[in-house]
């Protein structure tokens, strides 16, 4: 039986311009088949079996024939693929010749275009590629020719046109590019520039006239992957490069480490300033079926409140809420959560705390104490082997009895490879860590962080009990927010990032 090949475009390599179709599809590839420019996030967070098949420098890993052989295979095995493309699928990136060898081959396929470098490039580096005072239009070619075949374009029209001309795989023949368009008549004080890892936290744009942009992007050190834009739009660069400001952390790299299906807002709020951002799960919570657990379900009436520390503790106890008393109406104790945050993400659980500590009110322990009197019994649904130690200190108030329920064991979760090579690598500037499980697996998955020595990553743990357990291992904690939140956390993280900067 056929399986199906998606031919998907990855974007020019900012994660944040791969489409909502490209990564839904990745989230159920079970094989994945890239390229060389693949942002490397989307790589890190995908489950799947990876194969590389890229081409950089003229040195191929497959033929183009063998990445169509091997995607017929792949399909004819009946395995749902993803072929993820730099850039567009069909736009320089030989998706068409992919997709007649799938026809050919009776492999069913499908096509997710792609958010091309053509424009996205350009527009990263502030020039606009069409502007209907300077270019109503734009033309876009491949600048690299065939094995032995002379690179032949119509000259003449080009140079003409009044269009915005964008090359593809110019560096090799910049010179002669720019030699043949000048010669076809294009004026030599016409504004050029060329752009070298566009989008990338390393892009690097180099304007001059087109018969200077040569000498000045030798001057520079351009290597490919490098777009050449020529035209007269080129001359708003300068006024138009928004990049530095709005992107204050682009080039630098954050490692979050955190317990799998939790997501967490500051990885997009990281992004949004343009760090890279590995979002890498190193726990998984598996829930507890014991007379414990079942008693405490059903016996909710034996407590006056229910405390929750997590969010994975409120989605757990649910689903056994909904397991062990399906079809029960349950009148459910006051929820109290230790942070307004913890409280949003449990309403999203189908809870609605009413007891919460919140900055300037009382906490939730004295808010249940003005409700009831007499000693109250607080479940607190947990991981098995979470202390106590943070809660206790918080909960030693006569006549407040904390009751701990192993609701659910963490297991760790192994590190991808290309995070970890990141991590050991030198290549991250700060690690932040959510919890002192995700202290103890992250450690273990990567034990040079606990070396003397050990290379960049600052070590920022959310609170004090991830703090503490750094401490346990002989390590630390680099940075430590004023307050024990993910809002204060990104602030400390970021601050120092923009100060770093400056200096």
């Amino acid at each position: 039986m056929s399986g199906f090949v998606y031919l998907v475009g990855a974007g020019p390599g900012d994660p944040a311009l791969f489409t909502q179709g490209g990564q839904r599809l990745l989230n159920r590839a079970e094989v994945v088949v890239y390229d060389a420019i693949i942002p490397e996030e989307l790589l890190a967070d995908c489950p799947a079996e990876k194969i590389y098949v890229g081409k950089r420098g003229g040195r191929h890993t497959l033929t183009q024939e063998g990445i169509n052989d091997l995607l017929v295979r792949l399909g004819k095995e009946g395995k749902t693929v993803v072929r993820l493309k730099g850039g567009d699928p069909f736009l320089f990136g030989r998706g068409g010749e992919e997709a007649l060898a799938l026809q050919s081959a009776g492999v069913p396929f499908a096509v997710v275009p792609g958010v091309s470098a053509a424009s996205a490039a350009p527009a990263y580096a502030g020039i606009p590629i069409t502007h209907r005072r300077v270019a109503r239009g734009v033309t876009i070619m491949t600048g690299h020719a065939a094995k032995n075949d002379e690179l032949t374009l119509p000259w003449e029209s080009l140079a003409g046109i009044g269009h915005t001309l964008v090359f593809f795989m110019a560096v090799q023949n910049f010179s002669i590019i720019t030699h043949k368009l000048m010669e076809a008549g294009l004026k030599a004080s016409t504004p050029a520039a060329v752009i070298q890892d566009g989008t990338l936290p390393s892009q690097k744009v180099v304007t001059g006239p087109v018969c200077e942009i040569v000498d000045k992007a030798r001057a520079a050190g351009i290597r490919p992957p490098s777009l050449l834009v020529i035209g007269e739009v080129t001359a708003l660069q300068e006024q138009m490069a928004w990049r530095q400001s709005a992107l204050p952390l682009s080039g630098k790299t954050v490692v979050l480490s955190r317990s799998q299906n939790r997501q967490h807002d500051i990885v997009e709020r990281f992004r949004a300033l343009g760090a890279k951002v590995f979002d890498v799960p190193v726990l998984t919570a598996v829930a507890r079926d014991t007379e414990d657990v079942t008693h405490a379900v059903m016996n909710l009436e034996r407590y006056d409140a229910i405390l929750f520390t997590s969010t994975q503790a409120g989605r757990l106890f649910r689903d056994k809420l909904l397991t062990l008393r399906k079809g029960e109406a349950i009148s459910l104790p006051p929820i109290c959560a230790p942070s307004p945050r913890i409280a949003r993400e449990l309403q999203r659980e189908g809870f609605l705390p009413s007891l919460i500590n919140e900055p300037g009110k009382s906490r939730w322990m004295d808010q249940l104490r003005q409700q009831k009197a007499g000693t109250l019994r607080v479940l607190h649904p947990k991981a098995a082997l979470a202390g106590e130690g943070f809660v206790e200190t918080q909960t030693k108030i006569e006549g407040l009895s904390l009751v701990p329920l192993a609701l659910y064991d963490q297991q760790p979760l192994p590190i991808e490879a290309l995070v970890k090579d990141r991590i050991e690598g030198g290549y991250v500037d700060v690690m932040i860590l959510l919890s002192g499980a995700c202290v103890d697996a992250t450690l273990k998955e990567v034990p040079s962080l606990l070396a003397a020595d050990r290379k960049k990553p600052l070590l920022a743990p959310v609170g004090p009990m991830a703090a503490r357990a750094l401490t346990e291992h002989g390590v630390n904690p680099d940075l430590l927010p004023p307050d024990p939140t993910l809002d204060s956390l990104f602030e400390t993280v970021r601050d120092h990032l923009c100060e770093r900067r400056r200096c």
